[in-house]
């Protein structure tokens, strides 16, 4: 049995309760896209498709940040 299935949701759930909410969404992006460093050589088709969507989506937030701050 592997902690993965605990881990996650944990590390979720102190990411939203802790912190500002414009923040949390680009953590867990971040987050996502590091573990996909470490999944790279197990399977790398599938960790360089999440990559991508991890950096857009990190992408989309910051830029949607920067725009409501002006």
């Amino acid at each position: 049995m592997t902690a993965g299935p605990y881990v996650c949701p944990a590390v979720g759930a102190a990411v939203v309760r802790v912190g500002r909410p414009e923040i949390n969404p680009l953590i867990l992006a971040a987050l996502s896209l590091i573990a996909q460093f470490l999944f790279l050589p197990y399977a790398p088709l599938w960790s360089v498709i999440v990559m991508a969507l991890d950096v857009f989506v990190i992408w989309a937030l910051a830029s949607r940040q920067e725009a409501a701050a002006a």
